[in-house]
């Protein structure tokens, strides 16, 4: 049987040495591993809650307005909209989708006055504004346009 160094064998098992000081090191060890993992729930925690906290978008009160976290979740809200709204019409390039396109810098945008059918917001600060008449979709992209904070806006 070879001979491992530096321990013993007791009852078939091997007992290898600890050295000196072993309880200290495991402590030490134990520490770090502890440690890191609070830094990791700590940056993950601030990052979801960055992500989710919701933006104060302030809407008509018959709009209906939807949060999304995910890319997934945006695309599917348009999917959605685009199969409620646009008609042939629209498909074909006649008409437009009366739909305004946002982005904005800060936490606030107030689109109160508006009477939007439907918002699609996220975390990043875009917004999709699907309005039911064009006479209202060009009002609200004239007031979009002189706003403090729209970094970006499109109509189609």
């Amino acid at each position: 049987m070879a001979r491992l160094s530096g321990g013993k064998l007791v009852n078939g098992t091997y007992q290898g040495r600890k050295g000196p000081g072993w309880k200290q090191k495991l402590l030490i060890l134990l520490g770090a591993v502890a440690a890191v993992a609070a830094i990791v729930l700590v940056v993950v925690g601030v990052r979801v809650l960055q992500r989710t906290a919701p933006r104060n978008i302030l809407v008509h009160k018959d709009t209906k307005l939807t949060w999304t976290v995910t890319l997934t979740e945006t695309n599917e809200a348009l999917n959605n909209m685009i199969q409620q709204y646009d008609d042939e019409l629209v498909v074909s390039g006649v008409n437009s989708t009366k739909r305004l396109l946002i982005q904005f810098e800060g936490d606030e945008l107030d689109l109160s006055a508006f009477p939007a059918a439907e918002v699609i917001a996220d975390e990043d600060n875009y917004l999709i504004v699907q309005f039911q008449t064009e006479e209202d979709a060009q009002q609200c992209l004239a007031a979009v346009e002189e706003m403090d904070g729209v970094v970006w806006r499109e109509y189609g």
